[in-house]
C-alpha cells in the first residue's frame, strides 16, 4: 500500500488509477486475432477520417465517457478531446496519420492495445506565411470494449512522444 501511495503522490490520481484499476472482470489475457484485426481496421478508418478532417467519424469510435490522458496525467473527457481535435484540425492544411498496433491483449469483448502513431501535419507560419511541417511519433496504450455498435475506445493514454518541426520544407 505504501508503494501505491507513493505512486499516487508522484504521478497524480489519474495516472495511478490507470495502472491499478483492473481492465474488467472478463479480461482474458489472450490474443484474439479477429479482435486485433477489427481494431486495426478502426485505426485505419480513423487515419482516413483525420486526413478528411472528419471529427464526427473519429468521435463515433469512442464511448461517450471515453477518457484521454496525456503523458503528464492530464485528463480530457470525450468532449474535451473532441474539441481539442477540432481546434487542431482547423489550424492545419494537411494531416496524415498512420496508426499501427504493436501490442494486443484481450478477448472478443475487451482489449488493451499498444498503438504507435506516425503523424505529419503541414501548415503555414502565422507570422511569415512560410510552410511548416510537424512530424510526431507517439505511443498510446488504449482500452477498447465491444458494444452492440462494434468496438469503442474507452480510455487512451499517451505514453511516449517525439516531435520534430521542419521549417520551409
Amino acid at each position: 500500500m505504501q508503494t501505491t501511495a507513493r505512486l499516487w503522490r508522484m504521478c497524480g490520481a489519474a495516472s495511478v488509477l490507470w495502472m491499478i484499476v483492473p481492465a474488467g472482470p472478463s479480461a482474458a489475457k489472450t490474443t484474439v486475432p479477429s479482435a486485433r484485426r477489427e481494431i486495426q481496421a478502426i485505426y485505419n478508418k480513423i487515419d482516413a477520417a483525420l486526413a478528411r478532417k472528419d471529427v464526427d467519424t473519429i468521435a463515433d469510435f469512442n464511448t461517450d465517457d471515453c477518457a484521454f490522458y496525456g503523458p503528464n496525467g492530464r485528463l480530457l473527457s470525450s468532449d474535451g478531446g473532441r474539441q481539442e481535435l477540432v481546434d487542431l484540425l482547423e489550424n492545419i492544411d494537411t494531416f496524415q496519420r498512420t496508426a499501427v498496433i504493436t501490442g494486443f491483449t484481450g478477448s472478443d469483448a475487451e482489449a488493451t492495445v499498444t498503438v504507435k502513431d506516425h503523424t505529419v501535419q503541414a501548415t503555414k507560419n502565422n507570422i511569415n506565411g512560410r510552410a511548416i511541417r510537424l512530424v510526431t511519433d507517439e505511443v498510446f496504450r488504449e482500452y477498447w470494449i465491444k458494444t452492440d455498435d462494434g468496438w469503442k475506445r474507452k480510455r487512451s493514454r499517451e505514453t511516449k512522444s517525439k516531435v520534430a518541426l521542419h521549417k520551409n520544407f
